[in-house]
Protein backbone atom coordinates (compact mmCIF):
# COMPACT_ATOMS: atom_id res chain seq x y z
CA UNK A 1 0.00 0.00 0.00
CA UNK A 2 1.45 3.36 -1.07
CA UNK A 3 0.64 6.86 0.14
CA UNK A 4 2.26 10.13 -0.97
CA UNK A 5 2.13 13.65 0.35
CA UNK A 6 3.89 16.86 -0.59
CA UNK A 7 5.22 19.07 2.19
CA UNK A 8 6.47 22.64 2.01
CA UNK A 9 9.65 21.86 3.93
CA UNK A 10 13.15 20.74 3.02
CA UNK A 11 13.87 16.99 3.02
CA UNK A 12 16.05 17.25 6.15
CA UNK A 13 13.12 18.64 8.18
CA UNK A 14 10.73 15.99 6.86
CA UNK A 15 13.23 13.21 7.58
CA UNK A 16 13.88 14.52 11.09
CA UNK A 17 10.18 14.09 11.89
CA UNK A 18 9.88 10.69 10.17
CA UNK A 19 12.90 9.22 11.92
CA UNK A 20 11.99 10.49 15.40
CA UNK A 21 9.78 7.61 16.54
CA UNK A 22 8.78 9.50 19.70
CA UNK A 23 6.68 11.72 17.38
CA UNK A 24 4.76 8.78 15.88
CA UNK A 25 1.79 9.08 18.29
CA UNK A 26 1.30 12.65 17.03
CA UNK A 27 0.58 11.51 13.48
CA UNK A 28 -0.19 7.77 13.63
CA UNK A 29 -3.77 7.49 14.88
CA UNK A 30 -3.42 3.92 16.20
CA UNK A 31 -0.11 4.54 18.00
CA UNK A 32 -0.43 5.34 21.71
CA UNK A 33 3.29 5.36 22.60
CA UNK A 34 6.59 4.92 20.80
CA UNK A 35 10.12 4.77 22.20
CA UNK A 36 13.57 3.71 21.12
CA UNK A 37 14.85 0.57 22.86
CA UNK A 38 18.38 0.86 21.55
CA UNK A 39 20.89 3.58 22.40
CA UNK A 40 21.49 6.65 20.24
CA UNK A 41 22.63 7.35 17.63
CA UNK A 42 19.81 5.57 15.84
CA UNK A 43 20.18 3.96 12.44
CA UNK A 44 20.31 0.52 10.85
CA UNK A 45 19.62 -2.26 13.35
CA UNK A 46 18.23 0.16 15.97
CA UNK A 47 15.03 -1.01 17.65
CA UNK A 48 11.90 0.64 18.98
CA UNK A 49 8.58 -0.36 20.54
CA UNK A 50 5.17 1.05 19.74
CA UNK A 51 1.94 0.44 21.62
CA UNK A 52 -1.09 0.42 19.34
CA UNK A 53 -4.82 0.47 19.90
CA UNK A 54 -6.92 -0.87 17.04
CA UNK A 55 -10.63 -1.67 17.26
CA UNK A 56 -10.45 -1.71 21.06
CA UNK A 57 -7.45 -4.04 21.17
CA UNK A 58 -4.16 -2.77 22.68
CA UNK A 59 -0.88 -4.46 21.73
CA UNK A 60 2.85 -3.84 21.30
CA UNK A 61 5.04 -4.17 18.23
CA UNK A 62 8.83 -4.30 18.43
CA UNK A 63 10.40 -2.91 15.27
CA UNK A 64 13.90 -3.13 13.84
CA UNK A 65 15.32 -0.53 11.46
CA UNK A 66 16.19 -2.12 8.11
CA UNK A 67 17.44 0.92 6.22
CA UNK A 68 18.46 4.37 7.36
CA UNK A 69 19.71 6.92 4.85
CA UNK A 70 19.60 10.43 6.37
CA UNK A 71 17.26 12.82 4.57
CA UNK A 72 16.15 10.01 2.25
CA UNK A 73 14.96 6.65 3.66
CA UNK A 74 13.74 5.22 6.98
CA UNK A 75 12.53 1.62 6.73
CA UNK A 76 11.63 -0.80 9.50
CA UNK A 77 9.92 -4.13 10.10
CA UNK A 78 8.01 -5.79 12.90
CA UNK A 79 10.22 -8.22 14.80
CA UNK A 80 7.71 -9.05 17.54
CA UNK A 81 3.99 -8.49 17.61
CA UNK A 82 0.69 -9.79 16.34
CA UNK A 83 0.89 -8.34 12.82
CA UNK A 84 3.89 -8.81 10.50
CA UNK A 85 4.44 -5.47 8.79
CA UNK A 86 7.17 -3.59 6.94
CA UNK A 87 7.16 0.18 6.52
CA UNK A 88 9.36 2.29 4.23
CA UNK A 89 9.29 6.09 4.44
CA UNK A 90 11.06 7.81 1.55
CA UNK A 91 11.79 11.51 1.18
CA UNK A 92 12.57 13.15 -2.16
CA UNK A 93 13.36 16.82 -2.77
CA UNK A 94 10.91 18.82 -4.87
CA UNK A 95 11.00 22.46 -5.99
CA UNK A 96 8.35 23.25 -3.35
CA UNK A 97 9.90 21.22 -0.50
CA UNK A 98 9.71 17.44 -0.32
CA UNK A 99 7.69 14.43 -1.36
CA UNK A 100 7.11 11.85 1.38
CA UNK A 101 6.15 8.37 0.25
CA UNK A 102 5.02 5.68 2.66
CA UNK A 103 4.93 2.03 1.63
CA UNK A 104 3.31 -0.43 4.02
CA UNK A 105 3.53 -4.17 3.43
CA UNK A 106 1.86 -6.83 5.50
CA UNK A 107 1.61 -10.58 5.09
CA UNK A 108 -1.19 -11.71 7.39
CA UNK A 109 -1.29 -15.34 8.41
CA UNK A 110 -3.95 -17.63 9.84
CA UNK A 111 -7.35 -16.09 10.52
CA UNK A 112 -6.06 -12.61 9.65
CA UNK A 113 -5.46 -13.79 6.10
CA UNK A 114 -9.20 -14.40 5.71
CA UNK A 115 -10.07 -10.85 6.73
CA UNK A 116 -7.27 -9.22 4.68
CA UNK A 117 -9.55 -7.72 1.98
CA UNK A 118 -11.70 -5.92 4.58
CA UNK A 119 -8.65 -4.94 6.63
CA UNK A 120 -7.00 -3.39 3.56
CA UNK A 121 -9.87 -0.89 3.19
CA UNK A 122 -9.76 -0.04 6.91
CA UNK A 123 -5.96 0.39 6.87
CA UNK A 124 -6.07 2.56 3.75
CA UNK A 125 -8.55 4.89 5.46
CA UNK A 126 -6.38 5.08 8.59
CA UNK A 127 -3.19 5.74 6.61
CA UNK A 128 -4.85 8.49 4.57
CA UNK A 129 -5.70 10.32 7.80
CA UNK A 130 -2.26 9.61 9.24
CA UNK A 131 -0.55 11.14 6.21
CA UNK A 132 -2.65 14.29 6.58
CA UNK A 133 -1.55 14.57 10.23
CA UNK A 134 2.05 13.93 9.16
CA UNK A 135 1.87 16.80 6.65
CA UNK A 136 0.57 19.16 9.35
CA UNK A 137 3.28 18.03 11.79
CA UNK A 138 6.13 18.36 9.26
CA UNK A 139 4.97 21.72 7.93
CA UNK A 140 4.37 22.95 11.50
CA UNK A 141 7.92 21.98 12.48
CA UNK A 142 9.31 23.95 9.57
CA UNK A 143 7.19 27.00 10.42
CA UNK A 144 8.34 26.97 14.05
CA UNK A 145 11.99 26.69 12.94
CA UNK A 146 11.73 29.85 10.80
Amino acid sequence: MFHRIHVATPPRTAFAVLSDVSLNPRWQSTTLTARWTSPAPHGRESTFVQTHRVLGWTFDHTFGVLEYEPERLFAYECREGPQPVQVALRVEPTPEGALIEMEVRSNPTGVRKLSAPMARHYIKRILTGDMGRLRALVDGRAASAD
